[in-house]
């Protein structure tokens, strides 16, 4: 069995926002809108399981510059502000900007 983060099934996509932002709150709400089939799950980042998520993958729990999607077990950050886009190619764990939202079954 796989080593899963924290509060994930295998498959599962979850997407951490901060609560507090206004930007990150629409588009939050604009992924609620927009995804009938439910496909992904939201957290906020000031919440248990998104402190727990964003520590499991050594990401800063005080510092919300970013929105987090979490597929496959791995991290891929998607910058809304600009603020910490170096971070999206740090670490073997990332994805690169361009694979953050591809399909897993077609990108590698």
């Amino acid at each position: 069995m796989k080593n899963l983060p924290p509060y994930m099934g295998e498959h599962d996509q979850v997407v951490l926002f901060d609560s507090v932002c206004k930007l990150c709150n629409g588009w939050a709400k604009f992924l609620i809108r927009h995804d009938p089939q439910r496909a992904f799950r939201l957290a906020s980042v000031q919440s248990p399981q998104g402190q727990a998520l964003l520590q499991w993958f050594g990401l800063p729990t005080d510092e919300y510059e970013t929105l987090v999607l979490i597929r496959q077990g791995r991290p891929c950050l998607c910058s809304v502000r600009g603020h910490h886009s170096h971070l999206l190619e740090s670490g073997p764990a990332m994805e690169t900007r361009r694979g953050c939202l591809a399909d897993p079954e077609t990108s590698s």
